[in-house]
């Protein structure tokens, strides 16, 4: 092939070449070069630091019985969380898990929930919310405890610790993830605490899952 010109040649075969790359080729080249962005995003990503969020049960607050019956107790506890990452983050939902088995206890009918102190539920919903860098809240847990027979007292006798999680959704820079704080309320806190508020005057009964 003669060029007369050396612009219209270098044009041509470059048209030439193009035509001649086959499309999976192409396709594949285009494939590369969206997973490098990708993966320079995500390098990015993590220089920049994520938001974390940390539920300090250090600065748990004692239990309490907030109400109460001859059959059934809630106590309720506080404890503070932040955002101690490097980001803004989002706590999407926040939810409790005990673990008292029947098989290992079967005295009691147990239900656990949380929620933020500016933030009351009764329908064991999280409402999620953004937290800037320092920022954070306290939060709610609440343990309802009813006699599967006979009066409350009698039916904590025996009760072992409750182990309890507090799963966290968090959102940030990153897709969002799963975390969760252990938690133990020992059997002897809960029985000191309910026997503190039934010496007092119990009026209001507390059912199951209530």
């Amino acid at each position: 092939m003669t060029c007369g010109a050396t612009t219209w040649c270098t044009t041509t075969w470059s048209t030439m070449s193009w035509k001649m790359i086959p499309w999976c080729t192409l396709a594949l080249y285009v494939l590369l070069a969206i997973l490098v962005v990708y993966y320079l995003y995500l390098l990015f990503a993590k220089l920049q630091g994520e938001g974390h969020f940390t539920f300090d049960v250090s600065k748990r607050s004692p239990l309490k019985v907030v109400r109460g019956s001859v059959h059934g107790v809630e106590l309720s506890c506080q404890l503070p969380f932040s955002n101690d990452g490097k980001q803004f983050g989002a706590l999407i939902d926040v939810f409790t898990r005990h673990y008292l088995p029947r098989e290992q206890y079967d005295a009691l009918e147990i239900d656990t929930d949380i929620y933020r102190v500016s933030d009351p539920r009764t329908e064991k919903y999280w409402d999620a919310k953004i937290f800037y860098v320092g920022e954070g809240e306290d939060v709610v847990i609440n343990i309802r405890l009813v006699a599967k027979s006979g009066d409350i007292v009698t039916a904590l006798a025996e009760m072992p610790d409750l182990p309890l999680d507090i799963f966290q959704k968090t959102c940030s820079r990153s897709d969002y993830y799963y975390e969760r704080t252990y938690l133990t309320f020992s059997g002897d806190e809960i029985r000191a605490a309910v026997k503190e508020a039934l010496d007092e005057a119990p009026t209001e009964e507390v059912t199951e899952n209530e």
